[in-house]
C-alpha cells in the first residue's frame, strides 16, 4: 500500500495484497476502498495522520470508510503530576463567577421560559464585557448554534436587545456569530453501523472558533448549542448516548478554550414544583446531561413560594423569571438572578430585564409594613427615583395604593431606619438608569439592618 506508514506489526497477508490488486474503481461493487482500509486496519496498519503524542484517539474505519474514534490510549508520562509551591492564577470566569473556560455547562428550563433570549443577551453583553444586572460576564467573542430559529427571527431578537440596551452594533456584529439552524441537521453525534460517534460538525465548530478568534481579534469565550435533543443522535434517556454527546461537547470546549453551554428542556413535571423543589436534575432525559457538566443552571418562572417571600401577587408573578445556579464545580453554588419579562411592542419580542427582588422583612397583614415593602420593591425595580416621583404614585388607583401622606411618612421611616438612602448617583448608576448626576435621589440601601 504506497504512501502509507506500515508498522512492524503489519502482517502483510497475501489475502490483503490480492484484494488490493483486484480493486477496480470502475466496479466498486466488487471490492471497495472501504474493504481495503478495513482489512489493512484489522491487520495492524495505522494512518500516520492519526498518530500523535499524549492521549491518542486511535482511529478505526467502519465498513463505509468513515473514521471511527475508539477509546483513548495513554502513555505513562501522561499521568505525571505537578505540585505547585504557590497557588496558581485565579480562575477566569466566563459568566456568573462560576463558568470557566474549556468546560461543558448546562442550562435547563421549560419551553417558553426565554432560555434562547437569555443566551442571546449573554452573547451580546459578552461582546462589550458588560454585566447583566448582577450577573458577571467576561469580555470576548461567541458562537451560537440555534436549532429552532431562522435568520429573520435571530435578526429581530438581536436588534431588539442592542437597541434597548444601547449596545454598540458594530462591536456586537463583529464578536457575535449566530447560526440559525431551524430545520438543519445539528447533530454532534451520529449513529453509524451500530456505533454512536462524533459527527463532522464537531471539528467544524472547532475550526469555526479558531477562524472567528483570528478574524475578530478576541478569544471565543462562549459556544452555545440550542438545544440538547437537536444536537444528538440516539435516546436522550440513555446515559451512554448522552455521555457520548457530552464527550463531543467537552472536546469542543477543551480545544477551543471556550465555555460550552448546552440548552436543554426540563420535564413537564417541573411545572408542578415549587422553587424549593427545583434542582439540577430537572433536565429532560438522562441525568448524564447534568452529571457530566461542570456547572448546571435552571431557569423557571416565579413559583408561588417565591412570590410569597417577595410579596409578589399571584397575578404579577408570571412576569418574573428566575435563573439559579444549581450545580457548580468551580464556583459558588446557589446564586440566583431575577429577570422581569418586558415586551417591546415595536420589535414584537420579550426581553429579560434584570431586577433585584427583596425578601419581605415585615409581617403580612399590617398596612404600614406592606406599604414600606411596596416602596422598596418599586425602588428595587427602578432605582434613583425622587420623593416627588414616589409621591406621584400615591392614591387609591395608583401603584402604591396609599395616600400621599402615608407614602411620604413611609419613605421617611425607611430613610431613618436605614432601609433607604438618599444620595447623588454614581457615574455608573447615572449611566445605567439614565439619572442626573448632581441630583439626590432614593436608592435601596445595599446592606439591610
Amino acid at each position: 500500500m504506497p504512501n502509507f506508514y506500515t508498522p512492524k506489526n503489519y502482517s502483510g497477508l497475501p489475502s490483503v495484497e490480492q484484494i488490493w490488486q483486484s480493486y477496480d474503481p470502475d466496479h466498486p461493487d466488487r471490492v471497495t476502498v472501504a474493504s481495503l482500509f478495513k482489512m489493512a486496519t484489522d491487520n495492524g496498519w495505522i494512518n500516520p495522520q492519526h498518530v500523535s503524542s499524549g492521549a491518542n484517539q486511535i482511529q478505526a474505519v467502519d465498513p463505509l470508510g468513515q473514521l471511527v474514534p475508539n477509546a483513548s490510549v495513554f502513555k505513562l508520562a501522561d499521568g505525571d503530576v505537578q505540585i505547585l509551591n504557590a497557588p496558581p492564577a485565579k480562575r477566569e470566569y466566563m459568566f456568573a463567577k462560576t463558568v470557566t473556560a474549556g468546560t461543558l455547562n448546562v442550562l435547563a428550563g421549560a419551553g417558553g421560559v426565554s432560555k434562547t433570549m437569555f443566551v442571546l443577551m449573554l452573547a451580546i453583553a459578552m461582546a462589550e464585557g458588560k454585566a447583566i444586572g448582577d450577573l458577571q460576564v467576561a469580555q470576548g467573542a461567541s458562537l451560537l448554534f440555534l436549532g429552532e430559529e431562522d435568520q429573520p427571527e435571530v435578526s429581530r431578537r438581536l436588534s431588539a436587545i442592542c437597541n434597548n440596551g444601547n449596545y454598540n452594533p458594530f462591536v456586537v456584529s463583529n464578536l457575535t456569530k449566530v447560526f440559525p439552524a431551524a430545520g438543519l441537521d445539528l447533530r454532534l453525534t451520529r449513529s453509524l453501523s451500530g456505533s454512536l460517534d462524533s459527527s463532522h460538525l464537531v471539528q467544524n465548530v472547532i475550526d469555526l472558533a479558531g477562524q472567528h478568534a483570528q478574524v475578530c481579534g478576541e478569544p471565543v469565550r462562549l459556544i452555545v448549542f440550542d438545544h440538547a435533543r437537536l444536537v444528538m443522535d440516539g435516546d436522550p434517556n440513555d446515559a451512554a448516548h448522552v455521555t457520548q454527546l457530552t464527550r463531543a461537547l467537552t472536546r469542543i470546549a477543551q480545544i477551543s478554550g471556550a465555555a460550552v453551554l448546552l440548552l436543554a428542556h426540563s420535564p413537564k413535571a417541573v411545572h408542578k414544583q415549587q422553587a424549593n423543589e427545583m434542582s439540577v436534575a430537572d433536565v429532560a432525559g438522562s441525568s448524564a446531561f447534568s452529571d457530566n457538566a461542570r456547572s448546571g443552571f435552571i431557569m423557571y418562572g416565579m413559583r408561588a413560594d417565591d412570590a410569597k417571600v417577595h410579596q409578589i401577587s399571584d397575578g404579577d408573578r408570571h412576569k418574573y423569571v428566575k435563573l439559579e445556579c444549581a450545580k457548580a464545580n468551580y464556583g459558588p453554588q446557589g446564586a440566583v438572578w431575577w429577570f422581569e419579562r418586558e415586551t417591546l411592542e415595536d420589535w414584537q419580542v420579550q426581553i429579560l430585564k434584570p431586577v433585584s427582588l427583596i425578601k419581605s422583612m415585615f409581617v403580612p397583614g399590617q398596612a404600614k409594613q406592606q406599604l414600606r415593602q411596596q416602596i422598596l420593591s418599586v425602588l428595587s425595580g427602578k432605582p434613583g427615583q425622587s420623593k416627588r416621583q414616589l409621591r406621584d404614585q400615591s392614591g387609591r388607583k395608583q401603584p402604591l395604593g396609599a395616600s400621599e401622606k402615608n407614602v411620604m411618612a413611609a419613605v421617611d421611616a425607611l430613610l431613618e431606619e436605614g432601609y433607604l438612602e438618599q444620595r447623588k448617583p454614581t457615574q455608573s448608576e447615572a449611566m445605567k438608569h439614565r439619572l442626573q448626576k448632581g441630583r439626590e435621589v432614593l436608592f435601596v440601601a445595599p446592606i439591610q439592618p
